[in-house]
């Protein structure tokens, strides 16, 4: 393909004035606002009782409930829905402990107050709420330049249409959370307001260890108080919750809840992080916790070699987007390199995972005048998600046959690696 050619039809679709062009646009927006309204019915159904014992929402209620009441947290939800919800029938959504930190506790213990079911609705308006007004401080913030409404209202249909938004409405998930701390760091470290942003960065690690790049991205530029801020926190918020629910309850989450549910999570085709491709390689999926999980051979039977593998592609990732971003002056251009770093090295990476994206995406929507093919990419990544799990209509599929789910996992390497051409180049800083 003729990438020059392809930039200019992009950059035209985007900003041309012809009739035609305009005319696509116009059916583009719709297509979005169609899908937005299908997302938040689909929400809306979540909140069903058939469906709503099946949100990973559930796991964060009962992380509080057991915590508050005196249980271990981290006996496994299906336990745990037994003890304290009235469900009628077995569920069995989830056979295992909760994957949430520890350091969690803290921040959910609130939850316990209501009910699950006025918890899971509210929680689905707050998702709405924090995905929105992070995009407006982004769009006021960290805009490269200034957006028409139309331009922005575009954006929002975008994002509200896209099967990632779909993903985190339907599950009730923390990645809203974690965006609004993002959009929060990048803008007070920006504005010279390191204990603000380290607070954001250390609540980010605290609620899903997200921000591995930036805490040492930021060490390397040695922004000291910032840096320290972040482990603070992150120690204030394990040491709080070691005292609620034990010191020994916290280091058996490390030792062995967690590995153990990362070993249940690595082995489900829906998981596209790149730290997966061992595990694909040498053992295959076979993941019991997903119904729609499909069985996807190894190339080769070697399952001694995923462990030592995962964490050497871990690190390898980690220090590629750490070059790319210190090689960069512009602050503009170290943003996309720390976000997708920090995202690559999580071991499980789901489709509603991506929606931290939002602060790299919307400089490429307000700057669209030189729009490359590799940024359409990551805009096509964050509205599809994971779309090879539809390429086969099969429970099981070979090796190769296996590779199309991980197109995601594909797009978040070359995005790191940056080979094909420059990410983002435009002509002026995105934060001003």
């Amino acid at each position: 393909m003729n990438l020059a050619l392809t930039d200019s039809f992009i950059t035209d679709l985007v900003n041309s004035k012809r009739l035609i062009y305009r005319f696509v646009r116009i059916l583009l927006f719709l297509l979005f606002a169609a899908l937005a309204i299908d997302n938040f019915r689909a929400g809306m159904d979540s909140l069903q009782e058939r469906h709503v014992f099946g949100k990973d929402f559930l796991q964060e209620y009962l992380l509080a409930v057991a915590t508050v009441r005196g249980e271990d947290p981290y006996q496994s939800v299906s336990q745990l829905e037994k003890k304290f919800l009235n469900i009628a029938g077995e569920t069995n959504v989830f056979p295992h402990a909760t994957p949430h930190p520890p350091s969690l506790i803290p921040y959910i213990l609130w939850m316990e107050k209501f009910d699950y079911f006025t918890m899971a609705s509210f929680w689905m308006v707050a998702e709405v709420l924090m995905t929105f007004t992070s995009v407006f401080f982004c769009w006021r913030y960290l805009s490269l330049t200034k957006i028409s409404p139309y331009s922005l209202f575009s954006f929002l249909a975008f994002v509200a249409g896209s099967q990632v938004f779909r993903s985190e409405l339907i599950s009730g998930q923390l990645n809203s959370v974690l965006l609004l701390l993002v959009t929060g760091m990048l803008i007070f470290e920006d504005r010279k307001k390191d204990l603000l942003a380290g607070t954001c960065l250390g609540l980010c690690l605290s609620i899903k260890f997200f921000g591995i790049a930036f805490l040492v991205f930021y060490l390397l530029k040695r922004k000291f108080k910032l840096v320290i801020v972040s482990v603070l926190i992150f120690l204030f918020s394990l040491g709080v919750s070691s005292v609620l629910i034990s010191v020994e309850t916290t280091f058996d989450y490390f030792i062995s809840i967690a590995p153990q549910v990362s070993k249940l999570y690595q082995g489900d085709s829906h998981n596209f992080s790149p730290l997966v491709l061992p595990q694909r390689i040498f053992e295959g999926t076979h993941s019991l916790v997903s119904t729609k999980n499909k069985a996807i051979e190894p190339l080769v039977l070697l399952p001694s070699l995923i462990e030592p593998l995962k964490y050497l592609l871990a690190l390898f990732l980690l220090l590629v987007s750490l070059l790319q971003a210190v090689s960069e002056k512009e602050r503009r251009l170290q943003i996309p390199s720390l976000i997708v770093g920090s995202l690559a090295v999580f071991p499980n990476l789901w489709e509603h995972s991506l929606l931290v994206l939002i602060p790299v995406l919307l400089p490429t929507w307000s700057n669209s005048s030189r729009i490359k093919l590799s940024e359409v990419l990551i805009l096509v990544l964050f509205f599809f998600g994971n779309f090879g799990l539809y390429f086969y209509d099969k429970s099981s599929l070979g090796f190769w046959e296996g590779l199309v789910t991980l197109i995601p996992t594909a797009i978040l390497i070359a995005v790191i690696l940056n080979r094909s051409e420059t990410f983002f180049r435009n002509e002026k800083d995105i934060i001003s």
